[in-house]
């Protein structure tokens, strides 16, 4: 991730010195040094609703020098790499392998949801519900009226 904002962080900077090492120091400074880092702990949980704190970003603007404009711009680019790499390193592999699990394991869709009643609720738009409702009182009308012609 860090490597994809040196580039943008060398075209956006004041200075000539920010050297990829220099630059890796300040993300450090930002980030944190390690994936278990709090610093880095607390940019993912806020990353991953799409969001920074403003103390963040205060802090970045006066590591890097940035103007206003450019700081956003950068924190969008580093939120943008952020959720990438999530996808590619974490997300897919982990729903890859939940996939590859529930195939050796037979489990189909149908056996995923829940028989209850209260399913169609999450499953269905509040118009399906109400078409759903309307057909089952159409129903019961017409099983009513059978059973009195029976009788």
């Amino acid at each position: 991730m860090q490597n994809d904002m040196i580039s943008i962080i060398q075209k956006w900077s004041n200075t000539t010195e920010d050297t990829p090492k220099i630059i890796n120091k300040k993300l450090n400074q930002i980030l944190g040094a390690q994936h278990d880092d709090k610093k880095f702990f607390d940019f993912c949980l806020l990353a991953l609703e799409a969001k920074i704190n403003t103390n963040f970003s205060k802090i970045s603007k006066q590591i890097f020098g940035f103007s206003e404009s450019k700081n956003i711009l950068f924190l969008v680019s580093l939120l943008d790499s952020f959720i990438i790499h999530f996808k590619e390193l974490i997300w897919l592999p982990r729903c890859n392998a939940t996939n590859a699990w529930e195939k050796a394991k037979n489990i189909g869709k149908k056996d995923k949801l829940n028989e209850s009643e209260n399913m169609d609720h999450y499953f269905k738009s509040v118009h399906q519900q109400i078409k759903q409702l309307k057909q089952n009182k159409q129903q019961s009308k017409k099983n009513n009226i059978t059973n009195l012609q029976e009788n």
